[in-house]
């Protein structure tokens, strides 16, 4: 008893390292490949350092006589990570008595081009800033909460009689949290507070000649600072860093425990395959064929794989439910990860007892009758 309960708890160990290692991988892939608002692919940033944010008009024009180079735009913040907010906010119908931190970010008029951020209503910030100096563009996050069908034309408050009209809508955009669902955010059309140039590049054309030709036209303009720049596809990979760490971990711990469980296993397969030589030799003798008698040595063990499974699953289950609480937007537990992990320590179990049970069930019954 004592030997199979060990055996029991290494499997159990296993199995529920193996539906871990299923879930967070799944979760990861499930994340990263959801609709996040914008195309990812081929957007560059770049600090703004000396005056390169004072000499844009002239930067942004002969960035655009680079074929591969579709459009740029300065920013307050990194696409992905978004900085100021407020919930001083005001606008007719809204509860007094509920605060709504909402995003900021203040944008020259491409930065929605640039970006590659659709507009569900309104239109887009006019070329000259001034322009719309008053006028703002807001979110499907922020445009629910206002509650009106058409929010273009909303006038939005602050304190001090600050008044802004809300001129266009976007598409929701994930930022900051790519585990959440998209936060109120707008845009103002203000670049007298700028810290970022995003250059959107043609991926498809060689890369490393495209950077090539943006670092002269930037060093032309900017020469006593270097081109630094940082892709937000690879900023956005970075976001799953702790997580891809957990799945590493979960994988290496749950190949250790297999290892481990397939080493009880055997030798625990080796000790009843020793005990009955000899009922083996005499079914051999009698007409028992390797397949029947390889049966009758495994399924005893399959039970054990078994018993684990029910243990496992419970136990697996509840703990990855209360890890997925944590991520607004995460999987769903599906049967068919317990039904895959099950399938994959039964195949173990089976590989790694049929290697003694064939050997056994082969081997010259005369071996083992002889001392009788």
């Amino acid at each position: 008893m004592i030997r199979k309960g060990l055996v029991i708890v290494q499997f159990s160990v296993s199995v529920i390292l193996i539906i871990c290692t299923i879930i967070i991988y799944k979760q990861i892939q499930h994340v990263k490949n959801r609709d996040i608002g914008y195309a990812k692919e081929g957007l560059l940033y770049t600090s703004l350092k000396g005056k390169l944010g004072e000499k844009f008009g002239s930067v942004k024009n002969d960035l655009l006589k680079i074929p591969e180079v579709k459009n740029a735009c300065l920013s307050t913040d990194e696409l992905l990570q978004l900085g100021a907010n407020s919930g001083d906010f005001e606008w007719p119908g809204k509860d007094a008595s509920k605060s709504v931190l909402i995003g900021m970010e203040f944008v020259s008029s491409e930065y929605i081009g640039t970006a590659g951020l659709s507009l569900t209503a309104g239109r887009d910030f006019y070329p000259n800033a001034l322009a719309d100096s008053t006028n703002i563009i807001i979110n499907e996050a922020l445009a629910n909460l206002i509650g009106k069908k058409d929010v273009v034309g909303t006038q939005i408050y602050r304190p001090g009689g600050i008044k802004y009209t809300v001129v266009g809508v976007i598409k929701d955009f994930l930022y900051n949290s790519m585990y959440s669902k998209a936060r109120p955010m707008m845009l103002f059309s203000d670049v007298s507070n700028v810290n970022y140039l995003t250059i959107r590049v043609n991926t498809n054309e060689n890369l490393q000649a495209t950077l090539s030709k943006i670092e002269k036209v930037i060093k032309t303009h900017n020469p006593d600072y270097p081109f630094d720049y940082h892709f937000i596809d690879e900023q956005f990979d970075k976001l799953f860093k702790i997580e891809a760490l957990i799945s590493t971990l979960s994988g290496i711990f749950a190949s250790l425990a297999i290892f481990i469980s397939c080493l009880g296993l055997f030798g625990l397969a080796s000790y009843i395959a020793e005990r009955r030589a000899k009922e083996i030799s005499i079914r051999k003798v009698l007409g028992a064929s390797v397949q029947l008698l390889t049966l009758l040595l495994t399924k005893d063990f399959l039970k054990l794989v078994v018993v684990a499974c029910l243990i496992a699953f419970p136990l697996a289950g509840w703990f990855m439910y209360n890890w997925l609480q944590d991520y607004e937007y995460h999987i769903q537990l599906n049967a068919w990860i317990f039904i895959f992990a099950a399938f994959i320590a039964t195949s173990i179990a089976v590989v790694t007892v049929s290697f003694k049970a064939i050997k056994t069930a082969v081997a010259n019954p005369i071996k083992s009758l002889r001392t009788e």
